[in-house]
């Protein structure tokens, strides 16, 4: 087990990496109070089809054993929702 994590996102007003210098890119992400349950501020995505934090090429998880934690809520149902999606667009896997 890896004593520290290879990132870590608060979503405290940005999606900046508390942990190291791996920090995403918002596309249509409001911060705001009344988003949050913990801390001050929480990340919404309003948009199912726009709303996303891009962390570009940092991450390869290849093959190889990775885990994943994250809290959310929706109120949508009966669509494709994604927590994580990962695509290596070059070999198309």
């Amino acid at each position: 087990m890896v004593a520290t994590p290879t990132a870590h996102y608060k979503l405290e007003n940005n999606s900046n990496d508390a942990v190291g210098s791996v920090n995403g890119t918002d596309t249509s992400i409001t911060y705001n109070a009344g988003n949050a349950k913990i801390g001050s501020y929480g990340a919404g995505f309003a948009s199912a089809s726009s709303s996303k934090i891009d962390f570009g090429d940092n991450f390869d998880i290849g093959s190889g054993a990775f885990s994943l934690a994250a809290w959310f809520k929706t109120s949508t149902t009966g669509s494709y929702q994604f927590i994580i999606f990962y695509r290596d667009w070059e070999t198309d896997r």
